[in-house]
């Protein structure tokens, strides 16, 4: 052959058949030499295998193509969701994530959660491990061992699991040579298989290849063909005939003249019985004639499936109904299957769907639409940087957790940017604090200033919510009331605030909620009111940090809107101010609230 191809089918008519410097992975190199990778597709360049996408859920973590993609990272507690990201003490992996419990489907399997339908490492059970013999790649199909791809050399002939790869199609097997079912059939001669190419063995006694053609065998019978008796090119004189390889002017015995040449009509297909009787030809087939009968041997690639002579080899052996033998149907979930070099492939798989396993018994197993480890297709991992990724459409997508924001748009570095103390996007993406502010929590703040509010700028009856960087006023949850600031009748300064029924007359009876961006301290404010009952308690001053109660102050009112300073200053950390129990008089009203950032 030359450089680059070969005869892979052991047919001559067709010479070297096989570009084995191309893709193909059934012949990468050389004829049977299959490219093959651990839960990896497999590529063929130049005739050299290499290693090609993972299947899902696998990653290349010591980067050997010789293992393949090693590591399952939807199980693996060591590498869980990516390579080198290890549980902590106590945690199992179950797909891909860090977890107590291993999800639904999945088995705890020595610490880590596996899928025992489809690990061959755990397959249909903890610990039972798929090692069917002469198998390149272990898969494991609906809880059983199953033959993802037979090693090179070997091949799945009978069709049956339980026994793996049994076939050496590389070997001597005259029947399987090169590929299941390619049988070596020669005329008038025995065949051999070297190599896994089939080869012209010697003659049958009393022919020849006289044409040096071992596509047609050994073509001549040298005991009757005059032209060639008793050896290639000799020639009977006129007037003789050829008998029992010798010219003569008679036919010896148990030979029959017919039309001038002694023939044999035991096994002459030409004469199959009897002069003139003619063996017919068969499709995909050579005929021959034993025993005065006719009967016909299948051409390599062939074979008589429907045993009905009349349409003689019928089946062709490199297609998905008789893959490499009769009845081995090929099949592809979610995709169309293929049969090369008598093993079955995945030709192509539906939108949506992609072969990230490399096997093809399982077809096109991997869903790409929302698959976070296959997005859109084999081997594209949505980022989970500090949020949870989603896949939609085959597009990655992600849900930032909270503190983080993805800013700059690109899903591939997930939400990289911090949201807490990023004055460049403080609180969100895109916010930016002004000059002299820090982001503290989220929020824009004077950090370490000294804040003091008041309401003197305010026009009466305005709501006061969240004017105030760093501090919300709000009415009671639930609660329909607003916060409004008044005039106070002409005490100085003029405005202060209270919690009063919506459209209601006023009466400052509700209470005030005061919610700190940051945490503050040296807090203190004034409060204003009327009492009916001096020296009862009108309200109460409830400081917290987060949902812890520091403590409490009583306001007492002095019966006159000149007010008390409530003294919070002893508290530190506060985070949220509710003043409440408003339950005498007119109502009391607040002011000259202060702290320090």
């Amino acid at each position: 052959c030359a450089a680059g191809f070969a005869s892979c089918d052991g047919m001559a008519a067709n010479g070297c058949e096989t570009n084995v410097r191309t893709t193909d992975v059934n012949n990468c190199g050389g004829c049977g030499v299959r490219c093959a990778f651990a839960n990896a597709a497999a590529t063929c360049a130049a005739g050299t295998c290499a290693m090609g996408a993972c299947g899902t859920g696998f990653r290349d973590c010591n980067g050997s193509p010789a293992d393949g993609c090693e590591r399952n990272v939807n199980s693996d507690n060591a590498n869980c969701g990516g390579c080198g990201v290890v549980c902590s003490g106590g945690q199992v992996c179950s797909n891909g994530a860090c977890t107590a419990t291993c999800g639904a489907g999945l088995a705890a399997c020595s610490g880590s959660c596996v899928a025992t339908a489809t690990d061959p490492s755990n397959c249909g059970a903890c610990g039972n491990v798929c090692a069917l013999g002469n198998v390149g790649t272990q898969a494991c199909v609906a809880s059983a061992c199953a033959v993802g791809a037979c090693a090179t050399g070997f091949g799945n002939c009978d069709g049956m699991a339980a026994n793996g790869c049994e076939t050496n199609v590389r070997a001597a097997d005259v029947n399987n040579c090169g590929g299941c079912g390619v049988r070596c059939s020669f005329a008038n001669a025995a065949s051999t298989c070297a190599a896994g190419v089939c080869a012209l063995g010697a003659c049958a006694a009393g022919f020849r290849n006289c044409d040096g053609n071992a596509a047609n065998g050994c073509e001549v019978s040298t005991n009757t063909d005059s032209n060639n008796c008793g050896a290639c090119g000799n020639v009977c004189a006129g007037g003789q005939v050829c008998s029992g390889g010798v010219c003569t002017t008679t036919c010896g015995a148990g030979l029959s003249n017919c039309s001038g040449a002694c023939t044999n009509t035991t096994f002459d297909p030409g004469n199959c019985g009897g002069c003139g009787m003619v063996c017919p030809a068969r499709a995909s087939a050579a005929s021959f004639c034993a025993a005065s009968l006719c009967g016909f041997r299948c051409n390599a690639g062939f074979a008589d499936c429907n045993a009905v002579a009349g349409d003689g080899c019928e089946a062709n052996l490199a297609t998905t109904s008789h893959c490499g033998g009769c009845g081995i149907a090929c099949v592809a979930p979610n995709g169309t299957p293929g049969c090369s070099s008598s093993a079955c492939v995945v030709a192509a798989c539906n939108p949506g769907f992609a072969n990230c396993d490399g096997i093809a018994a399982n077809g096109c197993e991997t869903a790409t639409a929302a698959n976070v480890n296959n997005c859109g297709a084999c081997g594209t991992v949505c980022s989970n940087n500090n949020g949870a990724p989603t896949c939609s459409g085959g597009s990655c997508g992600i849900v930032c957790s909270p503190g983080f924001g993805n800013c700059d748009g690109n899903v591939g570095n997930g939400c990289e940017t911090g949201t807490l103390t990023n004055p460049s996007h403080c609180g969100g993406c895109g916010v930016v604090c002004a000059s002299g502010r820090s982001c503290v929590a989220g929020a824009c703040v004077i950090v370490g200033g000294a804040v003091t509010i008041n309401f003197d700028n305010f026009s009466a009856g305005t709501p006061v919510t969240s004017q105030y960087p760093g501090v919300v006023f709000s009415s009671v949850p639930g609660q329909e009331n607003v916060v409004h600031a008044f005039v106070s009748g002409g005490s100085s300064p003029p405005n202060i605030i209270c919690t009063r029924v919506t459209n209601g007359a006023l009466n400052c009876t509700q209470p005030t909620f005061l919610a700190f961006a940051s945490p503050v301290n040296n807090l203190q404010f004034r409060g204003v009111g009327i009492d009916n009952t001096p020296g009862s308690v009108v309200a109460r001053a409830d400081l917290y940090a987060g949902a812890t109660l520091l403590g409490s102050r009583n306001v007492i009112a002095a019966g006159s809107s000149v007010g008390v300073v409530v003294d919070c200053t002893a508290f530190s950390g506060v985070t949220r101010l509710e003043i409440v129990n408003i339950v005498d008089g007119g109502g009391i009203g607040w002011d000259n609230f202060s702290y320090v950032q």
